[in-house]
């Protein structure tokens, strides 16, 4: 009986072997090649490297240790001293046993599914993870410097027209790609390339129609930490001063002066 072109050998209980193979350490011993340079090639593979090993239609082993496992759709894993690469022509799908998912599709994007507990991606703290898909923005979170100008800790978020959400240690920007832009650090910024619009659920507002006037609208006001009130009608008689004491105590009810008038 032959497995894949090779011929199996006897082995004898004291080790020894024939043909190229020998057992090291008897029965349960460990069986190797008697040429330490030879090469291993089954099912189509070619393995040119020394003590290379290539099993599969399409696996090709030529570097010296190279390690190659391929089939007819030209589907491969390749062990070397570079490192290891998985290629597929149609999709790469990694999991486990609770359905946690790693999934590249043919033009199909990547796919991460976490089953119950959190999905997480890390870098070390020279490298940036960065999610992009062209001519539709960025996710960044900034592990390093780079050609960005953005460090340690950053976090960017941006869509294809320019309007962007920046977090950086102690400071907070959402902006627009017209100019307009929110900035929290040590205070809090907010401006407008053109009308900026201030609006409560009850109807109050305060508008700044981009041309210097501001419009303030409530159904109750007040300053200097009084009570709101509603906006107040001054009554009387303007010649007999009548007016003048309303007019004073409407004011102070307002909180913007403090009435110290004696009749």
């Amino acid at each position: 009986m032959t497995f894949g072109g090779f011929q199996p050998v006897n082995y004898p209980t004291g080790g020894g072997g024939g043909g190229p193979w020998t057992q090291v350490g008897g029965t349960g011993g460990v069986i190797e090649p008697l040429d330490p340079t030879a090469s291993l090639q089954a099912a189509g593979g070619v393995a040119s490297g020394a003590g290379s090993v290539a099993l599969g239609a399409s696996a090709v082993a030529s570097s010296a240790g190279e390690v190659q496992l391929g089939d007819s759709s030209f589907d491969t894993f390749d062990l070397s001293d570079g490192g290891a690469t998985l290629v597929a022509q149609d999709f790469i799908s990694l999991s486990e046993g609770k359905g946690d998912t790693f999934y590249m599709g043919s033009g199909e994007g990547i796919a991460l599914y976490a089953n119950q507990n959190a999905l997480a991606l890390s870098a070390n703290d020279n490298l940036n993870i960065t999610l992009t898909t062209s001519g539709s923005g960025e996710i960044l979170f900034a592990g390093g410097g780079g050609a960005t100008g953005r460090y340690g800790g950053d976090v960017y978020l941006s869509d294809s027209i320019g309007d962007y959400i920046f977090l950086t240690p102690g400071t907070m920007q959402l902006a627009d790609a017209t100019g307009d832009y929110l900035t929290c650090s040590a205070g809090v910024v907010l401006s407008s390339a053109e009308a900026l619009e201030v609006n409560d659920v009850a109807g109050s507002s305060i508008v700044l129609d981009g041309t210097g006037n501001m419009t303030l609208t409530s159904m109750a006001l007040g300053f200097f930490a009084a009570t709101p009130a509603a906006q107040p009608t001054v009554t009387g008689s303007r010649g007999g001063n009548a007016a003048l004491g309303s007019l004073l105590t409407s004011l102070a009810s307002l909180g913007l002066v403090i009435d110290g008038s004696t009749p």
